[in-house]
């Protein structure tokens, strides 16, 4: 049995301790390998701007940030912690 079944065999005992119904397998809602993947990657470069950037956004206490070509995983989400954010760009999400 591979860890994925054995957390999902933990999960369907769980869930029925909580009556808590199971989404089926082939739901979205399933991430079986998530376990074992990559937490992610930092562009240093990128992320010590965005965090940079959305600090100066945060001190200016705007209601509203208007944004032309950030990235989503970045800046934008950093703003939209404490400020609404209108966003364009010319990029697929």
């Amino acid at each position: 049995m591979t860890k994925c079944e054995k957390d999902l065999e933990t999960y369907k005992r769980l869930a029925k301790e909580v009556m808590h119904p199971i989404p089926p397998l082939d739901s979205e809602l399933w991430f079986l390998d998530d376990s074992t993947a990559q937490a992610g990657q930092v562009d240093h470069h990128y992320t010590l701007q965005d965090i940079w950037a959305a600090q100066l956004v945060h001190k200016s206490n705007v209601p509203k940030h208007h944004d032309v070509g950030s990235r989503l995983e970045g800046f934008i989400t950093h703003c939209l912690c404490f400020t609404s954010v209108v966003m364009l760009d010319i990029r697929r999400l």
